[in-house]
């Protein structure tokens, strides 16, 4: 006696089998288009760990984060509109700096990233390499502390003569 299965079948019935509403009908098929080549984003973070900076800064990409380091890195991303955030990570968030560019399939283009001397400035980016912000802020200061010493000394010494 022949088995009887519940289960539809898993393959197509034979020719003339299919319902009329049923029958297969072929799918179009759009060659898929050749896949374009990655712009890549030469990133440039300037310093090295220690001198200018103990973790190196927080990169996002179109805003996905990427791997960072001091030095150069070539990353690659669709082409199109590309848009760098940078940011360092201390205690807060500081040194924070974007740069919005448009990347053509296959083209490298450069940026550089300095971080500021200090936490309450801007961080600098652009194509070309970057001063890093922020030195006035520390060397005025000091300058202002050392004559403030030197006039001490020297009133001192006046007024014991």
């Amino acid at each position: 006696m022949p088995q009887v299965s519940s289960i539809p079948h898993s393959y197509p019935p034979g020719p003339g089998l299919w319902p009329v509403h049923d029958q297969p009908r072929p799918v179009p098929y759009d060659q898929p288009s050749a896949p374009r080549p990655p712009a890549y984003v030469d990133l440039t973070m300037q310093g090295t760990v220690g001198w200018t900076g103990w973790v190196p800064p927080n990169v996002l990409i179109n805003g996905w984060p990427v791997a960072s380091k001091f030095g150069r890195t070539l990353i690659p991303v669709p082409p199109g509109a590309v848009r760098v955030d940078v940011f360092a990570l201390w205690t807060k968030q500081y040194g924070r700096a974007s740069l919005a560019f448009h990347a053509a399939p296959g083209q490298s283009v450069p940026v550089f990233y300095a971080l500021p001397y200090h936490v309450f400035a801007n961080g600098a980016i652009g194509h070309v390499k970057q001063k890093r912000p922020g030195l006035a802020a520390i060397v005025v200061p000091l300058i202002v502390c050392v004559a403030l010493g030197v006039l001490s000394v020297v009133v001192a010494v006046a007024a014991s003569a």
